[in-house]
Order: C-alpha cells, then sequence, then structure tokens
C-alpha cells in the first residue's frame, strides 16, 4: 500500500504534480522541502534563517506522516553556497542528531528564490 500526503500530514492537492511524503514497504520518502514559513508564507533572509526553517518543516513533515526524526536514515541537500558549510552543519546537528547519512550538493539556483532545499529518507516503525 502506498500512502501519499502534502508537507502537514494531510492529503495531497490536487494541482499539485507530486506529493511532500510517500510511505511504502516501511520506508517514507520527502520531497525536497523549502524553507518558507507555513504560517507567513515568507522566505527568511538569510541562509541560516532559511536553514533552520527548512529543518521545521522537514520535521513537521515527517512527523505529521507519522515517522520519527530519530530514524531519518538519508538527506539530501542542495544549497546554493557552500561557504555557509559549517555553520549548517552545525545546525543540522542540532534538528538531526542520529547522524544519517547525507549529501550536500551545491547547485546554482533553487526554486522561489530558496538558499537551501532537503530531501529525506526515513525508516519507518
Amino acid at each position: 500500500m502506498i500512502q501519499r500526503f502534502n508537507g502537514q500530514g494531510g492529503p495531497v492537492a490536487p494541482e499539485m504534480p507530486f506529493s511532500s511524503v510517500v510511505i511504502h514497504d516501511g520506508t517514507m520518502y520527502v520531497s525536497g522541502t523549502g524553507g518558507y514559513d507555513p504560517a507567513t508564507g515568507t522566505l527568511p533572509d538569510t541562509f541560516l534563517g532559511q536553514a533552520e526553517q527548512v529543518l521545521k518543516n522537514l520535521t513537521t513533515a515527517i512527523e505529521s506522516a507519522g515517522g520519527d526524526m530519530n530514524n531519518v536514515l538519508k538527506c539530501t541537500c542542495f544549497v546554493t553556497n557552500m561557504s555557509y558549510y559549517k555553520a549548517f552543519n552545525e545546525l543540522f546537528h542540532e534538528y538531526l542528531p542520529c547522524q544519517p547519512a547525507r549529501s550536500c550538493i551545491e547547485v546554482v539556483s533553487l526554486p522561489a528564490g530558496m538558499s537551501i532545499e532537503i530531501e529525506a529518507i526515513v525508516a519507518m516503525n
């Protein structure tokens, strides 16, 4: 059985061409998550502000769909500026002390002016 959710754990909006979260065969797949504040619809001005909001949004998506941040297996991080790598690592570890496997890839740009996007794979219990 395949379950599909939006970022807040509810049903996928019909106009969206993808799901925020898909669960299949005991594994959760979380689509690239951006740093927009869901309450205000705004994007923080700084890379680290966006990074923290991305990690909050990722936590919400995982927990709303019944997952646990301690069971994150792998993250892929897309960033537009690798100069924040060290500071990002410290922030990442605060939210994911379970130390999942991770790739961090510098890209030329991301949608809607974002500086960072993270996707994840999570084991379900």
